[in-house]
């Protein structure tokens, strides 16, 4: 992969979730001050799956599961986010070519050089494609926006995305 220059716009603002930041924002606030579920011991917690529909169906859910990861602040080196593709038929795992996915509360930067470097496997293809219009890394990203705008002063994310990956149909080989 090359080195992107360009900025994914934001592919579900409006029809998922609200386009205007302002609106955005007092969603994100309720979703994640949904009352949290039990907080894992140290060292149990190293994922959580968090449905991507529209905030209106899956906010609260979804909230609970960020708020998981609020006790590890500190200890949070890398997001990786992982959706379904919905739109594009992929094989394995595609990575977008851009250096950020725009959201309407500000861009999410991906680490290039981490993507750049799983460019070379086998399950791995370049597709702008099966990101333009996928929402399913799109409602994390505006869910992370707002965590990682926390974050810069409570720390509760970091303030970037390491990976963003659709998955596309796999197998044990892929």
């Amino acid at each position: 992969m090359s080195t992107a220059t360009a900025i994914r716009p934001p592919a579900v603002a409006g029809m998922f979730y609200p386009d205007d930041p302002d609106s955005l924002r007092d969603d994100l606030a309720t979703c994640l001050g949904v009352a949290p579920a039990p907080t894992p011991g140290p060292g149990l917690l190293k994922a959580v799956i968090v449905p991507h529909a529209g905030y209106v169906y899956s906010g609260g859910t979804a909230g609970k599961a960020y708020a998981l990861l609020a006790p590890l602040a500190g200890r949070i080196a890398r997001v990786v986010l992982l959706g379904p593709c919905h739109r594009v038929s992929v094989r394995g795992l595609a990575a977008p070519s851009v250096k950020a996915f725009a959201t309407p509360l500000g861009s999410i930067p991906l680490d290039r050089a981490a993507l750049d470097a799983l460019a070379d496997l086998p399950q791995l293809v370049a597709s702008d494609a099966a990101h333009a219009q996928e929402h399913s890394l799109a409602t994390s990203c505006g869910r992370s926006a707002s965590a990682s705008s926390a974050a810069r002063s409570s720390g509760m994310l970091p303030s970037g995305v390491a990976k963003a990956l659709t998955v596309g149909a796999a197998s044990p080989r892929t």
